[in-house]
């Protein structure tokens, strides 16, 4: 259950840490209450928040609350396709080399090793290099290349995919924007429309739209 209102550093902080560690911290806590509480107050607290805990689990199971995991879900059968410059989506338009970024993924599978990972969207490759030479990437980089012995558990690694047109696609059902599909499309409608408008790319499929890989590839059915 995602834990709600707790900042960000806290939660990178928590997955630092062996479930063992958060055990014995916890038992620690609870030893020092019992020492200097009544033990029935003692227990309390522990015994609260696992009761509490239980019921609203209980009730999400049993559809009596809304379940705080489904809140971001989008319902139905969907795909995220680029949007056209003007802001429609269209067969046509479906595998433009496209720009965006996902939020950040956070992997914790080498024992409790945080790793953060970005996968962005690019037009073309050589947009994707104009940005590396641009200013705020090569502030970023001066500064780990003149860090990095400070912080030697510190380091980065960036992998490069070249998809063309036409070869690459995506299908969703019931589930949260992931990926491309949680990318934000700057549009204009307009000529001059300087300051455009953000969209998402996400399309439920109906009928023939969207509804084959083929179709979801720009490519024509057989």
């Amino acid at each position: 259950m995602p834990i709600p209102n707790i900042p960000n550093y806290l939660l990178y902080f928590r997955d630092d840490l062996r479930l063992s560690t958060w055990i014995l911290l916890g038992a620690v806590i609870q030893s020092l209450l019992v020492i200097t509480l009544p033990h029935h107050v003692a227990l309390l607290p522990a015994a609260l928040i696992l009761g509490t805990r239980i019921i609203l689990s209980t009730l999400r199971n049993e559809g009596f609350l809304p379940s705080s995991e489904a809140e971001a879900v989008v319902p139905g059968r969907y795909t995220a396709q680029v949007p056209n410059p003007d802001g429609s989506i269209t067969t046509a338009s479906a595998n433009k080399i496209y720009l965006g970024k996902t939020p950040t993924l956070i992997a914790t599978e080498e024992d409790c090793t945080n790793t953060l990972v970005w996968i962005s969207y690019w037009r073309s490759l050589e947009d994707l290099h104009s940005f590396a030479r641009g200013e705020t990437h090569r502030a970023g980089w001066d500064w780990y290349s003149k860090e990095q012995k400070k912080y030697p558990h510190i380091g980065i690694q960036h992998e490069t995919y070249l998809a063309p047109k036409g070869h690459w696609e995506n299908i969703a059902y019931n589930f949260r924007p992931f990926g491309i599909g949680k990318t934000k499309h700057l549009v204009r409608g307009e000529v001059g429309d300087a300051e455009g408008r953000f969209i998402s790319p996400l399309q439920l499929t109906s009928g023939d739209a969207w509804n084959s890989m083929k179709s979801r590839m720009g490519m024509a059915e057989e």
